[in-house]
């Protein structure tokens, strides 16, 4: 049995409501985990620091109620909520579930489209003293199109990613705090990656 299984936020509505990809995501999740494959389910996210304004509610929080309408007991779910982006995703869970608990066997579960890059960043904020199963949820709600567009997003972020973290080393949680709390856009005051730089870095490389 696997420590714990990590559920990462796929967005949510204004008014709190779940998105069609977090309910695709927990409910793959919840399958698993009532088969016995881990101890808790860590569902992560806050929302995506590109949302404006703010959600009444978190993605952990949608999540979680409809992991408790599944039947996961309330006392196995465990939220993190501060995580806007998949490498604070892997951060702070890191940070406040897996290092204090010495949990080291996981299992991820994302949308099958999202699988690379959360792949490249959890291995890469983890290190290799973690065993990391890595599981997909359908997007069948999704045309052809948009899977296509979500498929080349994701190619160029990972690109723009694996600038900030290919020489980061999994074991220096100081560099990867300093890229997330100085360089990023999400969790920096005074970021020296504004948000509309990001996004015309995303838009040039989409066009390379």
């Amino acid at each position: 049995m696997k420590d714990v299984l990590v559920v990462l936020g796929g967005g949510v509505g204004v008014n709190g409501e779940i998105s069609l990809t977090s309910q695709s995501r927990i409910e793959k999740a919840v399958e698993i985990f009532n088969s016995g494959y881990a101890n808790y389910l860590i569902l992560s996210g806050k929302a995506s620091f590109s949302r404006n304004p703010a959600p009444i509610k978190t993605e952990a929080q949608t999540m979680k109620e409809r992991a408790l309408l599944l039947g996961v007991p309330e006392e196995k779910i465990l939220l993190e909520e501060e995580s806007q982006d998949t490498i604070g995703n892997a951060y702070f869970v890191k940070t406040q579930f897996l290092e204090p608990n010495h949990w080291h066997d996981m299992g991820v579960v994302t949308s099958e489209y999202h699988l690379p890059r959360a792949k490249y960043i959890f291995e890469k904020v983890l290190g290799e003293q973690y065993k990391i199963d890595f599981i997909s949820a359908t997007s069948d709600f999704l045309t052809k199109e948009e899977l296509k567009d979500k498929e080349l997003r994701e190619r160029t972020k990972l690109s723009i990613i694996a600038v900030w973290l290919n020489l980061i080393d999994p074991k220096d949680n100081e560099s990867l705090k300093s890229i997330l709390f100085r360089k990023h856009p999400a969790y920096s005051m005074q970021p020296t990656s504004a948000p509309e730089e990001y996004e015309e870095i995303i838009d040039i490389l989409r066009e390379a």
